[in-house]
């Protein structure tokens, strides 16, 4: 059963901790710093990319947020 529910990309910065699809927009970014990644945001005033990174606060990012991503459900071994 897939219970997730469906991504839409915003420039409205996220309002609680999670994991979030991030991408820059604008022209002053090259085509590979445009490519969408995912970041955990630990708390508002600040974020994370998933690599450990540490970039400066969230409200200095020009980009598009999609999230937070759900947790995926619980595997049950044999319900392949």
């Amino acid at each position: 059963m897939n219970s997730h529910k469906l991504l839409r990309w915003t420039a409205e910065l996220p309002t609680k901790p999670g994991w979030y699809w991030f991408k820059f927009v604008g022209v002053d970014y090259t085509p590979q710093d445009r490519k969408p990644q995912i970041v955990e945001i630990k708390a508002i005033a600040g974020l994370r990319f998933c690599d450990g990174r540490l970039p400066n606060e969230i409200k200095a990012w020009p980009g598009h947020w999609a999230g937070p991503i759900a947790k995926p459900e619980a595997f049950n071994k044999g319900s392949e």
